[in-house]
């Protein structure tokens, strides 16, 4: 069984800071549509795959998900969820991650996650995200 450690080494480390992310690059970063430029933000992971239910099939490495504020959750105020386009929730960015990222779609952000990778059983998957900004060129 893979624990969290060697799965946040197989997805890239625990985080990347702003500066970094943006002078190096993320590996499966989301790529820019045209006219418009991604600006790597943090490589993370859901949190709570599994528990909350799953599509029929689980997400693609290279698809892209939907992230949406739940700033009215009790337990974490910053909430932000990951969600597939077909409308199912997987999960949330862990919160060692997730205090930058609200702050930024507080303000009109809109980041955007691209799966890298799946692994491990159906019922409790790792899917390791790469978190980019879209900026008009």
């Amino acid at each position: 069984m893979r624990t969290r450690r060697t799965f946040l080494a197989a997805a890239g480390g625990a985080g990347v800071s702003i500066a970094a992310a943006a002078g190096a690059g993320i590996a499966g970063a989301p790529s820019a549509r045209a006219g418009e430029r991604a600006i790597p933000l943090l490589s993370t992971y859901v949190a709570g795959a599994g528990r909350y239910g799953l599509p029929r099939r689980l997400p693609a490495p290279g698809e892209i998900l939907s992230l949406r504020r739940e700033a009215g959750g009790v337990r974490d105020p910053r909430a932000v969820a990951v969600w597939t386009g077909g409308g199912v929730k997987l999960g949330y960015v862990p919160r060692i991650h997730v205090e930058a990222l609200a702050n930024l779609m507080d303000a009109a952000v809109v980041p955007v996650a691209r799966v890298v990778s799946v692994s491990g059983p159906a019922a409790r998957p790792d899917i390791a995200l790469a978190v980019a900004l879209q900026r008009a060129v």
